[in-house]
């Protein structure tokens, strides 16, 4: 899905325009909520610009999947996979975050229940896709930012 958004300051008559999208690939369990999250985006990207502040936030950072009409994703070979939930189990041993919180954050995000055992396993849980362990992976290196940034 797709949103194009425009926003207009009723004192100056200057508008932004705001783009968002979202894709099923993204683990939503709901149809209707990829057309709401692709709108949310384009919200947020207009008031963003218009407040000044332009860069990108977490949900446009480009993700490894295409949105429709964009060619297929290539598929991702084990070794990135692999890749990348050890930089996940590296948070975790930082203690950057518990593996309570990541349970939450894939319940949360993913709409996936993940026992916290699995998280102790060399291999990704079953169902958490590369897509996902991408976001998981950013927003636990987001977080580690804020809590260095915060000493």
């Amino acid at each position: 899905a797709s949103a194009t958004v425009f926003i207009r300051s009723p004192g100056t008559g200057r508008t932004w325009v705001g783009r968002g999208g979202a894709h099923r690939s993204e683990g939503f369990s709901e149809d209707f909520a990829i057309g709401q999250t692709a709108f949310t985006r384009a919200v947020n990207r207009a008031i963003l610009d218009a407040v000044g502040y332009g860069d990108e936030s977490a949900d446009e950072v480009p993700t490894v999947e295409n949105l429709p009409g964009e060619h297929p994703p290539e598929e991702h070979p084990a070794a990135e996979r692999l890749a990348l939930w050890q930089e996940v189990r590296g948070y975790l041993e930082q203690r950057t975050a518990t593996k309570g919180q990541v349970a939450a954050w894939l319940k949360r995000e993913a709409d996936i229940i993940v026992g916290q055992q699995l998280l102790d396993q060399e291999s990704p849980p079953p169902g958490v896709s590369t897509a996902i362990l991408t976001r998981l992976r950013d927003s636990l290196s987001l977080h580690k930012s804020r809590l260095e940034g915060a000493l």
